[in-house]
């Protein structure tokens, strides 16, 4: 397993969940061939239609200190965005019910400020 630092939606502000969704919401965001083999291996088939309604409508779930964000819309569409590249990383479905309340949170111990280090990028 990889070490990452993360930081998960229920320990972020308001003011932080607010900005990366408005980040993300606003941009454009790349699907390269790179990403489309990477899904077909894995027999993961979104539309751009999907992949694009995720990265408009999506609500943030964790931040890693990779760069990277993850979003959800209400489909269970998730999307893993590289916002320096402005490229979608990945994609997988979960389940849009899934609350994450029985998510470890001690795996999430990331204490950063997600503004100003998402501005430094």
């Amino acid at each position: 397993m990889e070490n990452k630092l993360r930081k998960h939606r229920k320990q972020m502000t308001q003011a932080e969940i607010e900005y990366i969704e408005n980040l993300v919401h606003n941009s454009f965001w790349r699907i390269d061939a790179v990403f489309r083999g990477h899904m077909a291996k894995r027999g993961r088939n979104f539309t751009n239609q999907q992949l694009v309604h995720a990265c408009k409508t999506g609500h943030i779930i964790e931040v890693n200190d990779r760069g990277r964000v993850l979003m959800r819309d209400s489909l269970g569409v998730c999307v893993v965005l590289s916002i320096k590249d402005r490229l979608i990383f990945t994609a997988y479905a979960n389940d849009p019910k899934d609350t994450h309340d029985y998510s470890a949170l001690t795996l999430y111990t990331w204490k950063v400020d997600v503004i100003s280090y998402l501005r430094g990028l």
